[in-house]
């Protein structure tokens, strides 16, 4: 789960009046001066981790037999024994999760001594480890943009062991994140973990990672976890955080970057009145959408798609919809469910075409784009729905050449990677 997942201040209200003070809507990613084989191996080795070989050798697959160690630093049980977790037993083990896909983790989760449903014996491998300074905003909450940057994350993504990968079950993004940091000290950080794409060899590649997350695993002060779990036809999808006391799981109220319908939309293409206040000030910014408009879970695929009504323009609709869960993990984004597919031991897993650009669902990074026309169908204009370009693994990399060449002094960066169009299209 690209992962998604795993999302205020509102401008004045003439702003959403002016389309050009909006982000425009993404254009084709620009073009990468190297072959397709050079932007694979940045991917893999920079961005998304997921040589199985790689993974063995810095986390723990229990299945069929045990390779890595337990107590790797990117084993399921280290990685949560730091994000905060003390103690698993068979009343928190599903958290939370809706009755078919509690059951079915219960019973795949071996007991250990006493019947808990220990760290030791949780059945989920490591599908990929994902560098995302990309998500760093530079405003921090504030109005204006600083010298700062806050949010830049690091995800370790696991799924539930299974017998083929296309039965795929349950799978969790724990995502670490760095709540403040100088943007100098960013570029540093992403100077450093971008050497990685020099390095071809399995074993040193994976002590490369090692190093440098070792090195900077202090700085990464937050955690979350982003939990997807298929009920029969749909997926549920939710998020926790750990008690700092207990280190129980517990649930978000509200999952961030999903938009409850009912406080949104009056039937039939007409946002309620406090909706309507929030996007005549919405300047683009999905991270100021209030805590109020947000729901507790999402549905995938879901029957609903994230609409603004009429008086709002198509960029709006998708700068929010495409940043909702169940929009970024369906129709948005054209993608089935999961944009980090499950895998065999041994195999590696495939990425959704968001990510790759690659249309024909091979999962491996492309040069090219996957086009997604706009499922919109209150705000229509009389033109056909717009086709958009998705390949978020270039956008992702061009966004950290470009932030590797802005002057840290310098408080326009993000109205520079609005004008590139290297905005994040989805916080997940």
């Amino acid at each position: 789960m690209t992962r998604i997942g795993w999302l205020g201040v509102s401008i004045a209200l003439y702003l959403l009046l002016n389309s050009s003070l909006l982000p425009p809507p993404p254009p084709p990613p620009q073009s990468v001066e190297e072959d397709v084989n050079e932007h694979i191996a940045y991917s893999d080795r920079v961005l998304i981790v997921r040589d199985p070989q790689v993974l063995d050798l810095i986390g723990y697959d229990p299945s069929p037999q045990p390779a890595g160690h337990l107590s790797s630093f990117a084993s399921f049980k280290t990685v949560l024994e730091q994000a905060g977790a003390k103690q698993f037993d068979a009343a928190t083990a599903a958290w939370g999760l809706s009755s078919v896909p509690r059951n079915r983790l219960l019973f795949a989760w071996p007991a250990c001594e006493g019947g808990k449903k220990c760290l030791d014996t949780a059945p989920f491998r490591l599908l990929a480890l994902t560098f995302r300074p990309d998500l760093a905003n530079f405003r921090c909450g504030e109005a204006e943009e600083g010298d700062n940057a806050c949010g830049a994350e690091m995800h370790f993504e696991f799924a539930q062991i299974v017998k083929k990968a296309a039965d795929e079950q349950s799978s969790m993004i724990v995502e670490y994140s760095i709540s403040k940091q100088t943007k100098a000290d960013l570029q540093d950080m992403m100077r450093s973990w971008t050497q990685l794409a020099t390095i071809a060899a399995p074993d040193a590649l994976a002590e490369g990672i090692k190093a440098k997350w070792t090195e900077r695993r202090g700085q990464f002060d937050g955690v979350k976890l982003r939990f997807a779990a298929k009920r029969n036809t749909s997926w549920e999808l939710r998020q926790y955080a750990f008690d700092a006391a207990s280190g129980q799981l517990i649930a978000s109220t509200t999952l961030p970057g999903e938009i409850a319908p009912e406080k949104w939309m009056k039937p039939p293409c007409t946002v309620n009145e406090a909706a309507k206040t929030f996007l005549q000030g919405f300047n683009g910014d999905v991270q100021t959408i209030p805590q109020s408009f947000l729901g507790p879970t999402a549905t995938v695929p879901s029957p609903l798609v994230f609409e603004v009504g009429a008086d709002f323009t198509r960029e709006t609709r998708f700068a929010i919809g495409a940043n909702t869960c169940s929009g970024c993990h369906s129709r948005e984004t054209g993608t089935p469910t999961l944009h980090i597919r499950n895998r065999e031991h041994g195999a590696k897993s495939k990425l959704s075409p968001f990510l790759t650009g690659n249309s024909s669902q091979n999962g491996e990074p492309t040069l090219g784009q996957h086009f997604v026309a706009d499922p919109g169908k209150c705000n229509q204009d009389g033109a056909p729905p717009p086709k958009r370009g998705f390949n978020d693994l270039v956008r992702r990399r061009q966004w950290i050449q470009a932030v590797l060449a802005f002057d840290a002094s310098q408080q326009n960066w993000t109205q520079q990677l609005r004008e590139k169009s290297l905005s994040i299209q989805s916080i997940h």
